[in-house]
């Protein structure tokens, strides 16, 4: 059995080598281009950004109040919550200690090309969400991608393969 884990271990050590070290040139190549193709926004709107997010804390919040709608800092704190995580503080820590003050510029760097990326997304989320009930709307990334790139609803093997991939609620899987 130990000899298992061993070369158990060989492969999983090879594999991850090799999934990564094309896949943070990927996701990084990605960033960018999508930070050119936004006119680099994250920098350009910071401070439209800043104002819309703490209009509302401030009291000067839009006279028109649609039913359905949260502040832009309920919003951003919903989606800080859902993606900063222990894993990241974590991450943090232990770039810092094994990277030294080298890893905060690159994590910087890498955070900055990454909002393009997040902007991106939640552009599209918003462009492609499909309403469930009169109020609510669903904005999930297989809808999303199914809606962009125009493809019929997926095979059952599929739909099982991304329940385990994709985070995703088991009642949603017959809109995928």
């Amino acid at each position: 059995m130990q000899e298992f884990y061993q070369q158990l271990n060989i492969w999983v050590t090879k594999i991850s080598f090799q999934i990564w070290s094309y896949m943070l040139f990927i996701l990084f190549a990605a960033g960018f281009w999508l930070s050119l193709r936004t006119g680099f926004i994250q920098f350009r709107r910071l401070g439209d950004s800043f104002k819309l997010m703490f209009a509302g804390l401030m009291g000067r919040r839009s006279k028109i109040k649609r039913e359905g709608d949260i502040s832009p800092f309920a919003a951003l704190s919903t989606a800080l919550a859902a993606t900063v995580g222990n894993g990241n503080i974590g991450g943090v820590a232990t770039a810092l200690f094994t990277g030294g003050p080298g890893a905060i510029f690159w994590m910087w760097v890498c955070g900055s090309v990454g909002m393009a990326t997040k902007f991106s997304e939640a552009l599209l989320g918003v462009m492609y969400r499909e309403n469930i009930l009169m109020a609510e709307s669903l904005v999930d990334l297989c809808i999303t991608l199914r809606m962009v790139l125009k493809m019929p609803p997926l095979p059952g093997f599929w739909r099982l393969f991304l329940l385990f991939v994709v985070p995703l609620p088991p009642f949603l899987a017959p809109a995928i």
